[in-house]
């Protein structure tokens, strides 16, 4: 992965922040995009030597993602990848979720993946390399309870990938999209924390799991290294499933 170029969306904390942190490693140049920074990430960007460098904006706000990410491109070069990490929790039940609330999910989770998309996507195509991995959700494949909004972004999110892996394919451009099941998240966390009994509800999530834990942004990291690799070449409009068996369960 050296001499790329990435941009990671919800670079802050997460998964988003364990992606910055492996293409660091990997001597990959990163764009961080989100909608606050935070000490992890300037604590990484002195010691990147200049490889890492940072911008603040809500993706879901067109003008002032487009902004961010021409800076970002303007300052690190040809972009040869995109992660779309960013995204909010629902944690609400159909009837408990008011038609603002599910705007607000659909235009961060959606919308703003499309809108960063749209902002790389013709540099990568006239160059005829890169490629894309957005982050999508194991829930797609079951469902959850009270979370109606986010579990239906999510799988949103896997038609864009089949739509835009078929319609780049011919410029050598590829979309994947990974699906992790839980993971030791600050949006998880705030959403056990929203629970009745946090504690317990983090204890039936592990329990959830056959291979008995919670996952690790670390390894879902690793895999979208994977997706955005060379060896994944021959790979496109895919949905790897990385959920600690939750899906066969």
């Amino acid at each position: 992965m050296s001499g790329q170029c990435i941009i990671v969306t919800g670079a802050a904390s997460g998964i988003g922040l364990a992606c910055v942190k492996r293409l660091l490693q990997e001597g990959t140049k990163v764009g961080a995009l989100d909608i606050r920074s935070s000490e992890d990430l300037v604590e990484l960007q002195k010691a990147s030597g200049g490889r890492l460098v940072l911008r603040t904006a809500d993706v879901s706000q067109e003008d002032a993602c487009r902004k961010a990410i021409e800076e970002l491109r303007h300052v690190l070069g040809p972009l040869t990848g995109l992660v779309c990490s960013a995204g909010v929790v629902s944690g609400k039940a159909l009837r408990e979720t008011t038609m603002d609330h599910w705007r607000k999910v659909f235009a961060v989770n959606v919308e703003g993946t499309v809108i960063c998309i749209s902002a790389v996507m013709e540099e990568m195509l006239a160059s005829r390399q890169g490629a894309i991995v957005l982050v999508s959700s194991q829930l797609v494949n079951g469902g959850s309870r009270n979370n109606v909004a986010y579990v239906s972004s999510k799988a949103a999110l896997l038609g864009l990938v089949r739509a835009t892996a078929l319609e780049f394919a011919p410029y050598n451009v590829r979309v994947n999209a990974v699906l992790p099941g839980v993971v030791d998240t600050p949006l998880a966390r705030d959403n056990a924390a929203r629970q009745a009994d946090p504690e317990a509800h983090r204890e039936r999530l592990r329990l959830r799991h056959p291979l008995g834990r919670i996952g690790h942004p670390e390894e879902i990291a690793d895999a979208i290294l994977y997706l955005l690799s060379d060896k994944t070449a021959f790979m496109t409009g895919a949905e790897l499933l990385i959920d600690g068996g939750w899906s066969i369960a």
